[in-house]
């Protein structure tokens, strides 16, 4: 049974109201539902014409469906240890002028008003009603507008299934923490984000009871660290024959200028930006040696492994027939998913199991490509599993896979043309 709402029982706007630009005929307002000592807060957009008459939010479609849906894949239940919640309390007076010079209409609508009238709503209404509990350990920030109201940076899209970027070496880190997810309203319009939203829920139980995100891999740097560290890495990699996974980080002329290797088993990153200019040749001659050796013996993973093999014989003249086995996450997931997004970003947001670094190209460059590294390691086990229940899509996979060098040669020669004409 859900409890009662927490607020004046004819649904009036409190005098916090009076200045929002919303403000209106004063009656409407759903008031943030607080359950005593909750540990998650879902807070969404607005209420709409079921919640505005209950005055309880998320009671609708939308909250209904979350309730029975959502919340069970992260271990709550609403009523019990969730608190529910919006941006903005109450619904848009909106006033439209018919053509004609006719007029105007007044309508309540669940739509938002454009800006500047939505940014003042929403700062007016944050400042005047959202009280987060002490007790909450996670918000759950559905859709674009309760992403940035809460001061989440960048597109929902990018960030859905992540925390709110804080600095990702930060211990402790912040609380609450922050979850980014798309609107389960928004669902209605890209129904193919069901899935990975509902895997953003199962995150939000993974936060819960502390197994996500778990701490970064330890990364070793050639020229940083001793010789010793960098090339035990290769020796110990080899034993078994476990997979690692490659990624390089190349200019517009195709010449790598970072490359780094990623062994889950050894729970380590190894990287060598080629263009430090204080690494000196003896030590890249033997970290390519050992790379060869490495690629020779121990299935590669790559994201994208055709620009990556093209880069690689570009700068160092390493090609197909130098590697043992080569799986490429994109191919695999494009196989699985042919109507989601392919990128490693996504991948990372369904499969991943650390803070996003995605966004850290610029300013963290070492991270950035570490996070490439690890990240189709645990995607492609995944993928792998998500493969074996349907055989037909293993072989689809085997033959894009086999494709990739005949693509690479055809995109190498070019288009025959008439050179004259």
């Amino acid at each position: 049974m859900l409890p009662k709402p927490t607020h004046n029982t004819n649904g009036t706007e409190g005098p916090g109201c009076i200045g929002c630009p919303l403000y209106g005929d004063g009656f409407g307002w759903v008031p943030d539902e607080i359950i005593t000592g909750a540990e998650v807060m879902v807070i969404g957009q607005n209420p709409g014409e079921e919640e505005e008459a209950e005055g309880i939010p998320f009671t609708g479609k939308t909250g209904q469906r979350m309730n029975k849906r959502f919340l069970p894949l992260a271990g709550l239940e609403r009523g019990e240890n969730v608190s529910v919640g919006n941006v903005i309390k109450c619904r848009w007076t909106d006033s439209s002028v018919r053509p004609e010079g006719r007029p105007a209409v007044v309508r309540k609508t669940n739509d938002l008003p454009s800006q500047p009238v939505l940014g003042e709503a929403i700062r007016h209404c944050t400042s005047a009603h959202l009280r987060i509990p002490d007790s909450t350990k996670l918000v759950i920030a559905q859709g674009q507008l309760a992403w940035d109201a809460l001061g989440g940076e960048g597109s929902i899209h990018a960030w859905r299934g992540y925390l709110k970027p804080e600095d990702p070496l930060l211990v402790p880190p912040l609380r609450p923490a922050i979850l980014g997810t798309v609107h389960i309203a928004h669902l209605n319009k890209e129904p193919w984000l069901t899935v990975p939203a509902m895997r953003d829920w199962v995150r939000a139980g993974e936060y819960l009871a502390g197994k996500w995100p778990v701490p970064f891999p330890a990364i070793i740097e050639v020229g940083r660290s001793t010789p010793w560290e960098w090339i035990s890495f290769f020796e110990t990699a080899t034993i078994g024959e476990h997979p690692v996974v490659l990624d390089t980080e190349f200019h517009d002329n195709g010449l790598i200028w970072l490359i780094g290797i990623y062994s889950e088993r050894l729970n380590k990153v190894i990287q060598l930006k080629w263009v430090d200019p204080s690494i000196d040749s003896q030590t890249k001659a033997i970290f390519l040696e050992y790379l060869r050796r490495l690629i020779a013996t121990c299935p590669v993973i790559m994201q994208n492994a055709l620009a990556d093999v093209r880069a690689m014989r570009t700068t160092w003249k390493i090609d197909w027939a130098d590697f043992k086995q080569i799986d490429d996450t994109m191919q695999a997931h494009a196989v699985l998913y042919v109507e989601f997004d392919h990128d490693l970003g996504f991948l990372d947001s369904c499969y991943g199991k650390h803070h996003r670094v995605k966004h850290l190209f610029k300013t963290n460059p070492t991270l950035y490509n570490a996070g490439d590294c690890w990240t189709p390691a645990y995607a492609m086990g995944g993928l792998q599993k998500e493969l074996a229940r349907d055989p037909l899509s293993v072989q689809v996979y085997k033959d894009r896979l086999e494709l990739l060098p005949i693509i690479d040669e055809s995109m190498t020669r070019g288009i025959r043309i008439n050179k004259e004409a």
